[in-house]
């Protein structure tokens, strides 16, 4: 009997341990072997705890393509691994908000794990489809047009430069811009709403622009004309036009209402950068053109084919007009060297860039002046004279003024300066007995009398 209780106690003992163990892996980071199975269809609803992971365990019945995002207020990552629990292909931050969307082929009947790292604390959802698009089609509200070498930036073709033309998702699509899926032999149509960033059709799922992809082929440099480039949507893709249109803009010149004069080591914020060459950080002070190019009444005058036309700038527009013609400040960039060449006392130069033009502008660095309180101080001194004042009160303020130099001495109210001569003049007048009252004698009084 009692060998038989010792081995039922010995069990309760590792149960109640085994239990009080669990108590504290709950939302921790989860281990080797614990997942939970997600088929496609699923849509999980979790729960996270900062810096915790959460694994899915998933075996396709059919070999296809497959996407897994999330949705929710959290910031959180997926990690795809495979069987052995290798790392294959992960995703952050690439859909809507925080979440992820992760769009691959997996092979039938081989497991694969989805494994969710958290940045913060809250909810979401995970959504994993497969993929049943048949066909899209993308529909924008105006023809995307883009200007000729404006519209994107300079690139290399090996050793040949180019003129790369943007094909960003972000640039491209506008409001009102319709989208068109066919599933299951019905066709959707949902439309952007750029206020929130989503494809919309009312009673269905939105589809956040992150789920679509904009590519377009440029090895062939792109010249002045139609192109063609590609919209996808769950690998499924279509073929959009798209025109590069001519940049009629010839020259540009800038001219400033006043010299832009930048305080040295005031006017910009200090920064550093990596030298690899010298294995160390090398600190300068970046100055800020920005106040002095974006500054009212400062004139960019543009010429094209037809002739020359002053637009002024206009702080309160943000442009620069001419009439109903405006240029808003952002077509309107600048370049330096500051970098490069740390900008020193003087004359130095910014490069104004408009349209495929630029002109450069002189931008002076002027010494800090440090306020002279001398100036200030006989102001002070030479206001609180009157006709009270004493003789040391009044020799003060003449010492205080006869310091200033003849540049200071020309700021001073001239009215201040003719008071000081007044006092000065009745002090001595005091000394001399000129003011004194004059004491008659008795005796004359009484003859008098």
């Amino acid at each position: 009997m009692t060998k038989q209780k010792c081995f039922i106690k010995i069990p309760l003992i590792l149960a109640v341990l085994l239990c009080f163990v669990g108590i504290f892996t709950v939302n921790t980071h989860a281990e080797e072997g614990e997942y939970e199975d997600i088929q496609a269809g699923d849509k999980k609803e979790i729960v996270v705890e900062n810096n915790s992971t959460i694994r899915f365990r998933f075996v396709p019945e059919e070999s296809g393509l497959y996407c897994i995002y999330s949705s929710g207020d959290t910031d959180i990552k997926v990690t795809l691994r495979d069987e052995e629990m290798n790392s294959i292909v992960e995703d952050d931050d690439s859909y809507a908000g925080y979440n992820f969307f992760l769009m691959r082929e997996y092979a039938a009947n081989q497991v694969y794990y989805f494994e969710i790292d958290s940045f913060g604390e809250g909810s979401s959802t995970i959504t994993l489809k497969k993929n049943s698009v048949e066909n899209i089609s993308f529909e924008p509200k105006e023809p995307i047009k883009l200007i000729e070498n404006i519209d994107g930036s300079k690139g290399y073709h090996g050793d040949d430069p180019y003129f790369h033309y943007t094909t960003d998702k972000y640039d491209l699509v506008k409001d009102g811009d319709i989208l068109k899926v066919t599933e299951d032999n019905k066709t959707t149509e949902y439309a952007f709403n750029s206020d929130n960033g989503y494809f919309e059709c009312e009673g269905e799922e939105a589809i956040p622009l992150e789920a679509i992809e904009i590519s377009s082929d440029q090895d062939n440099t792109w010249e002045v004309g139609k192109h063609l480039f590609t919209v996808s949507y769950m690998g499924i893709t279509c073929k959009l036009d798209i025109e590069i249109v001519e940049n009629s803009v010839k020259s540009i010149q800038f001219d400033p209402a006043k010299p832009i004069h930048l305080i040295e080591n005031h006017d910009g914020d200090w920064d550093k950068y990596y030298d690899p060459e010298i294995d160390d950080w090398v600190e300068y002070f970046d100055y800020d053109c920005s106040a002095g190019l974006y500054k009212d009444g400062n004139v960019l005058t543009v010429t094209n084919a037809v002739g020359s036309k002053d637009y002024t700038y206009s702080a309160e527009k943000e442009a620069f007009v001419n009439g109903s013609d405006m240029i808003p400040k952002e077509e309107v960039s600048f370049t330096h060297d500051q970098r490069e060449n740390p900008w020193k006392l003087g004359e130095n130069t910014i490069s104004v860039i408009y349209s495929i033009c630029s002109t450069n502008v002189s931008v002076k660095v002027v010494p800090k002046v440090v306020p002279d309180t001398r100036v200030e101080e006989a102001i002070k001194l030479l206001k609180a004279l009157d006709e009270n004042s004493d003789e040391k009160a009044v020799q003060t303020a003449r010492d205080a003024y006869e310091a200033l130099d003849e540049g200071q001495k020309a700021a001073i109210d001239p009215e201040l300066v003719k008071n000081l001569e007044d006092q000065e003049k009745r002090i001595e007048d005091q000394k001399n007995g000129v003011n004194e009252p004059q004491t008659v004698p008795v005796s004359r009084v009484m003859l008098q009398g």
